[in-house]
């Protein structure tokens, strides 16, 4: 029986490896960046500044520091920009809606 388990642990590791490559090599084939592929258009100004503003419900604004999560490194350099771009121009929305109160 423990011979069994350990030969079906060692065909575990090509099995495995292959898998990875072939993964990889799906993901490659995709037209585009993959992340963006992923995200699409999720991050855009009017979705941040609709979620500051439930934010701001809650919590009062001078409380309020908005950063991004913590999922940026695996991103491709563009579509972190794109997100960052998004939060600030989400917040500048949200900020000017509350300097006109």
């Amino acid at each position: 029986m423990l011979l069994f388990v350990a030969r079906r642990l060692l065909y575990l590791i090509p099995v495995l490896i292959a898998v990875s490559l072939l993964t990889f090599f799906i993901a490659s084939l995709l037209p585009g960046d993959l992340a963006y592929t992923i995200l699409g258009d999720q991050a855009t100004p009017e979705k941040v500044a609709a979620r500051i503003r439930k934010v701001i419900a809650a919590v009062p604004p001078e409380r309020v520091t908005l950063s991004t999560d913590c999922g940026m490194k695996p991103l491709a350099r563009m579509v972190a920009k794109m997100k960052l771009s998004a939060l600030a121009a989400g917040a500048q929305i949200v900020r000017k809606e509350l300097q006109g109160k």
